[in-house]
């Protein structure tokens, strides 16, 4: 039998906000905004809770499921009390059903999204196919955001703060290093480029690398071309002044080097 589920009116200090809560960033402006609409007209939809028993204060209290931002709303308006549903369920249907509820109704960020589909299937064991029919999503797209958290830092922040979708990101992440991925973003940014043109970008970024790298590998093995030639050059010449030496002639050599040149004296005496 289906739960009946009851609204009730429930102190808004007795309510937490639940640790593993997705949502990182809120406007505060839209924020205020909400707050003088529920001043203006009462909050339409409840938030979602669950009881709990606080271990730190030694009471039972209030673990907020949804609804964060209309609590942050609530608090500014400097309400005491919110219409609320109160829930039994598992800490995995709970964190689920947040995460599905921020996922539908809010504006998440492409890392909070990622980071939200990576800690349901590290800390519950979903499988993305599993997690894109609960979520009514594709499980390709879950894929291809859970990849992007693999990027460095400063490429995550920036790909979050141009808003750009996760399959700028999956382009990014075939290049070798921060810098050739901040570059390549920094041109979208200038330029706006659409995806196809950001794939031609990272391509021609690529075979830069790669041309950079070949010219290092010429130069280091035509460095090592010319030490192999000298110290052929070396034994050559000390073999001949080793037999002048057997010859009874006293031949000497002084050695010289510098960035420009190596240069061996051979010095023999004409009595």
């Amino acid at each position: 039998m289906t739960q009946k589920l009851k609204i009730e009116y429930i102190p808004i200090d007795k309510i937490r906000l639940n640790a593993y809560q997705i949502r990182t960033i809120n406007n505060q402006r839209e924020l205020e905004i909400l707050a003088q609409s529920i001043l203006d007209h009462g909050l339409i939809h409840p938030i979602t809770v669950q009881g709990i028993y606080d271990t730190d204060i030694h009471k039972n209290t209030f673990e907020l499921i949804v609804g964060s931002r209309r609590l942050k709303a609530c608090k500014i308006a400097q309400l005491t009390e919110i219409p609320a549903i109160i829930v039994h369920s598992s800490r995995k249907d709970t964190r689920t059903l947040a995460f599905t509820e921020n996922l539908h109704t809010q504006q998440l960020t492409l890392l909070e999204e990622a980071e939200g589909y990576k800690s349901l299937i590290d800390d519950y064991g979903y499988s993305t196919e599993e997690l894109a029919k609960i979520l009514t999503t594709k499980h390709s797209s879950i894929r291809k955001k859970i990849q992007i958290l693999e990027l460095p830092t400063d490429t995550k922040r920036k790909l979050s703060e141009l808003r750009l979708n996760e399959e700028y990101g999956k382009l990014l992440l075939r290049l070798p290093d921060t810098q050739s991925q901040i570059d390549i973003l920094d041109e979208i940014k200038t330029h706006r480029y659409t995806v196809n043109k950001t794939n031609e970008l990272v391509n021609n970024k690529l075979n830069e690398i790669s041309n950079k790298n070949f010219s290092k590998n010429s130069h280091r093995q035509k460095f090592k071309t010319i030490i192999k030639d000298i110290r052929i050059i070396k034994n050559t010449i000390f073999d001949s002044i080793n037999m002048l030496k057997k010859l009874g002639v006293n031949a000497t050599y002084i050695e010289e080097e510098n960035q420009e040149e190596y240069t061996i004296t051979i010095k023999v005496p004409m009595k």
